[in-house]
């Protein structure tokens, strides 16, 4: 999951300019253009969504995690490089995948916190 995070920014960043052009001009898209990129869409969130399931049954991940909620976050967090990300910023792909895929492996709370209750406040 971690290579994975890596390779999906490291593919945004190599080609920002494509995922530019593709997902701020997809309302006007022909419907044929705009059902050929939907589908493409699909076939890659099934292939993530295959990821997180051979991760869960491997015990990597907690089988009670949704996997569509999981592969949307993960694509949420990931798509959007294309609009943020700068190749003279400070971190490099590899750096922010290893970040974000820190951050939902541990969370993002402080361990000490005194309970749940206000975590989830």
């Amino acid at each position: 999951m971690r290579l994975f995070m890596r390779g999906r920014i490291a593919v945004v960043a190599r080609h920002q300019d494509l995922f530019t052009v593709t997902w701020q001009e997809r309302a006007i898209l022909g419907s044929g253009s705009y059902s050929r990129l939907a589908a493409t869409a699909e076939r890659y969130r099934g292939s993530v969504r295959a990821l997180i399931d051979d991760a869960k049954r491997a015990g990597l991940i907690r089988p009670e995690v949704d996997t569509h909620l999981l592969m949307l976050a993960i694509d949420g967090m990931t798509g959007w490089a294309y609009f943020w990300y700068r190749e003279q910023g400070p971190l490099r792909p590899a750096e922010i995948g290893d970040a974000f895929w820190d951050m939902l492996l541990g969370g993002v709370a402080d361990p000490g916190l005194p309970g749940p209750d206000i975590a989830a406040n």
